[in-house]
């Protein structure tokens, strides 16, 4: 899974606060077991415009995902 690959080389370079979103609880599981700080489970809560991020990994390639990624930036 390219997303947890890359939280993976998140933690790695000591980034400590890690939101990782994704529809499936097993990879949200891992993602925790990996490092992630928070994890959100985007088919039973919406991800909105009032959550800001610094940096924002799009990694699922949905055009959905694509096009909420710039109303997420800080």
């Amino acid at each position: 899974c390219i997303g947890l690959m890359t939280l993976m080389a998140c933690v790695a370079k000591g980034v400590t606060d890690i939101t990782v979103t994704d529809l499936f609880d097993n990879r949200l599981e891992m993602a925790m077991k990996l490092g992630a700080s928070k994890v959100i489970n985007g088919s039973r809560e919406e991800i909105t415009s009032s959550s800001r991020y610094d940096i924002i990994f799009e990694t699922a390639g949905s055009s959905s995902t694509v096009a909420m990624t710039p109303n997420l930036i800080r």
